[in-house]
């Protein structure tokens, strides 16, 4: 097996922009979009908008601790919220795609998701843009600059 065959076997947790997410999730009944932001966050700058593909938003918040309860606490949130026979996509976002790496991260390495029956998604360019990609690439990018649908909580 080449080394590039290894990696992609081995990373299971794949990048996609905020615009092919929202595609996915417009194709696909079995994607689910999980907004890891803080609900302070939330408040202040809206989020993804998914009524107008009748889906919803799942909000489980990705805690930056250090203690080392942190993931088993995002864990036991998406296995109470997804249950632990849960299948299908699940894409992943935050502000700027970090946080949301980490959460579709610890949701592999908990549910073991190498066998297709769970495929796990981070948005790279999250929720309000990534400037690192902006600066490489010489643009703006995220869910809202590109003007996905997205709303502010009443």
């Amino acid at each position: 097996m080449t080394f590039t065959k290894l990696f992609m076997a081995v990373k299971l947790v794949k990048d996609i922009t905020s615009s092919e997410a929202f595609l996915m999730l417009k194709q696909d009944s079995e994607s689910k979009l999980v907004d890891v932001r803080t609900e302070k966050e939330i408040f202040s700058v809206g989020f993804p908008d998914l009524e107008s593909i009748g889906k919803n938003v799942s909000f489980i918040e990705w805690n930056q601790s250090f203690f080392s309860n942190s993931s088993k606490n995002f864990i036991d949130n998406f296995r109470e919220k997804f249950g632990t026979d849960t299948t299908g996509n699940f894409l992943f976002i935050c502000k700027s795609g970090i946080r949301s790496n980490f959460a579709a991260l610890t949701v592999e390495e908990s549910y073991n998701s190498g066998n297709d029956v769970i495929r796990l998604f981070n948005i790279v360019d999250g929720f309000e843009g990534n400037t690192v990609s902006q600066e490489m690439h010489n643009k703006k990018n995220g869910w809202k600059f590109l003007g996905l649908p997205w709303k502010k909580p009443e």
